[in-house]
């Protein structure tokens, strides 16, 4: 489980142990407006939501922004060559994959709060256009000197399936080495969702949410070098469990 995924499940675990002291749950007001901001992990990355809401009680249209990091299933960390003064890489990645996701959508309250009733079960789905942004996966390459192979300097450089040898990468590149050399390709992306709320007032969003996210590339997203084994995807599926904080109005 990477550092992200253990901090959120913490952060869940310690929200729902103080939202489940409450007794009771107030009887909710009309509402009209309101938004949710979101963090969620997954096994294809972390990601992060603000939407804004406006309805009624039962139904909300949902306007918004999601971004979420993707890995792709063959990403495996390899140990350098170097040992000890290497650093830990995912050995043929030619790029990361951040998919930016403006979408519309609509949410609808199946289990209402109020009554005494401590939850409030919402199932919501979202769509519009993907913006994968792709940036270079930059390496820490070992130059020898000439005529002194032994001997060399670290060179940050975009890793490159052609020209970098296992023997030759030193580990990743710091983030704060590593150029934005961005490009992008646009599909097509949709999410649907199902948000538990344990917040013991009305007005606020205290919530869990669990989903599912789909995004849709026309054709092959380059994360991976071709000799890795199996192709680069066009689909990229993922469940994802998060927190949601909010306001109503």
């Amino acid at each position: 489980m990477n550092r992200f995924a253990f901090h959120t499940l913490a952060i869940l675990l310690l929200f729902i142990g103080h939202e489940g002291h409450a007794q009771f749950k107030a009887d909710p007001k009309p509402i009209s407006a309101g938004w949710q901001m979101g963090i969620s992990t997954s096994y294809k990355g972390a990601g992060f939501s603000l939407h804004y809401l406006k309805g009624s009680d039962n139904q909300q249209y949902v306007a918004g922004l999601d971004l979420n990091m993707v890995r792709d299933g063959r990403e495996y960390r390899s140990t350098s060559f170097f040992g000890n003064q290497g650093k830990k890489y995912v050995f043929g990645k030619l790029n990361n994959l951040i998919v930016l996701s403006p979408s519309v959508g609509i949410q609808k309250n199946i289990f209402p709060a109020g009554a005494g009733n401590l939850l409030n079960l919402r199932l919501g789905a979202k769509v519009g256009p993907a913006i994968g942004l792709l940036n270079p996966y930059y390496l820490e390459i070992f130059a020898p000197v000439a005529g002194r192979p032994q001997l060399g300097d670290r060179v940050v450089e975009a890793y490159d399936p052609t020209v970098h040898t296992y023997t030759s990468i030193v580990g990743r590149a710091p983030i704060l080495s590593s150029p934005l050399d961005l490009s992008t390709q646009i599909g097509v992306s949709a999410k649907t969702y199902a948000l538990l709320d344990f917040s013991n007032h009305s007005e606020a969003i205290r919530a869990i949410q669990v989903g599912v996210n789909v995004d849709w590339f026309p054709s092959a997203v380059p994360i991976m070098a071709d000799f890795i084994e199996a192709r680069n995807n066009q689909l990229f599926f993922a469940v994802h469990i998060g927190l949601v904080l909010g306001n109503r109005w």
